[in-house]
């Protein structure tokens, strides 16, 4: 199948089972409370692996406060009560997660742009499930090969909802990461960028020195 048409093809999918007029819509709504619940957990969960990984790659604990930690415990858990006490109110979950002056707009945007909500979960699941064979992989109890399969199977996954998300938000993802980009480079030292050959990890000899630029 070429790109362009597994493109148009998910595009359209998603709007038929969860866009106006579908199943999903017809029977939940545009935007469940359970689903907000479940998004604000994610969210959290997320922030901490943000923090995480800012202090592993910068050498700084200070990027973990744990005031941060606490309160982010506090929304996780006030998030899972909440989302509890719908599950056993019988039709409480799936009742519009947006307040009354809210929805009109809500409606409006879900009219205009197709359902995001659905989307947003939908890129923290399948990130989640990426990242799960990697850490296995650093943590030493799965190899590459082992895991290989499924991190093909879950990038590929994680690219669907990023082309969907895109296209829905009317955004150019080049143009966009191209810029990003930018500014990321310009927050560190321009010799981290400095492409290198991979080192072969039987070769023990020296790498050359770099030569200085020429004025």
């Amino acid at each position: 199948m070429s790109i362009s048409r597994w493109k148009g093809q998910s595009l359209q999918f998603h709007r038929n089972v969860a866009g106006p007029g579908s199943h999903a819509v017809k029977q939940h709504g545009i935007l469940p409370a359970y689903a907000r619940a479940a998004f604000e957990i994610a969210t959290a969960a997320g922030a901490i692996a943000g923090m995480a990984k800012k202090c592993w790659r910068d050498g700084d604990l200070g990027r973990i406060p744990i005031v941060a930690v606490r309160e982010l415990r506090a929304k996780i858990n006030a998030s899972f009560d909440r989302l509890e006490a719908m599950l056993e109110e019988d039709g409480a979950a799936i009742q519009p997660a947006t307040a009354s002056r809210k929805g009109a707009q809500a409606d409006r945007n879900f009219q205009k742009h197709g359902n995001l909500a659905i989307l947003g979960l939908g890129l923290m699941e399948e990130s989640a499930e990426l990242a799960a064979p990697l850490m296995q992989i650093a943590e030493g109890s799965k190899t590459l090969q082992d895991v290989k399969q499924e991190i093909d199977d879950e990038t590929a996954d994680v690219r669907i909802n990023l082309h969907l998300t895109s296209e829905s938000a009317s955004v150019c993802s080049e143009k966009s990461t191209g810029a990003k980009w930018a500014r990321v480079r310009d927050r560190f030292d321009p010799e981290l960028f400095e492409v290198t050959p991979l080192a072969n990890a039987n070769d023990t000899t020296e790498p050359a020195p770099k030569k200085a630029k020429s004025k």
